[in-house]
C-alpha cells in the first residue's frame, strides 16, 4: 500500500502531545520501548516498513490515540506497546525515531 494511501484516516497529533513523549528522548530515555524492542525494530529494512497491510496500520493508528492521551499512564502506554502486533510496533518505533530526528534537527541543529 503506497504511503499516501495509508496516511489517510490517521489521527492528527498536536505538537504538545509529542512534546510529552519526546521530553527525555533526546537524552536517550525512550520510555515507551524496551531496548530489545528498539533493537528489533532497527534490524528491519526500511523498505519492509513501507509495505504494511491495512490491519497493521489500523492497529498503529488505534494505539497512537492512547499513546498520546493524557489519561493513559506511562505504565499503560508501555503495556500497550508490548501488546501491539510486531509489525505495528516496529513501524511505531521507526516512526518515533524519524520524528525524534526531525525534532532534534529543528531544535538543536548540528553546527560544524
Amino acid at each position: 500500500m503506497p504511503i499516501e494511501d495509508w496516511k489517510k484516516g490517521f489521527i492528527v497529533l498536536k505538537p504538545e502531545q509529542l512534546e510529552k513523549i519526546f521530553a527525555g528522548a533526546k537524552w536517550g530515555h525512550h520510555l515507551l520501548f524496551s531496548a530489545e524492542q528498539i533493537q528489533e525494530a532497527f534490524r528491519q529494512e526500511e523498505e519492509d516498513l513501507s509495505d504494511m497491510d491495512k490491519e497493521t496500520l489500523d492497529s498503529l493508528n488505534k494505539s497512537l490515540a492512547s499513546l498520546v492521551s493524557d489519561s493513559t499512564t506511562m505504565t499503560e502506554k508501555r503495556s500497550l506497546v508490548q501488546e501491539m502486533p510486531d509489525k505495528a510496533r516496529t513501524l511505531l518505533i521507526y516512526l518515533y525515531f524519524k520524528l525524534l530526528d526531525q525534532k532534534m534537527e529543528e531544535t538543536d541543529p548540528v553546527i560544524h
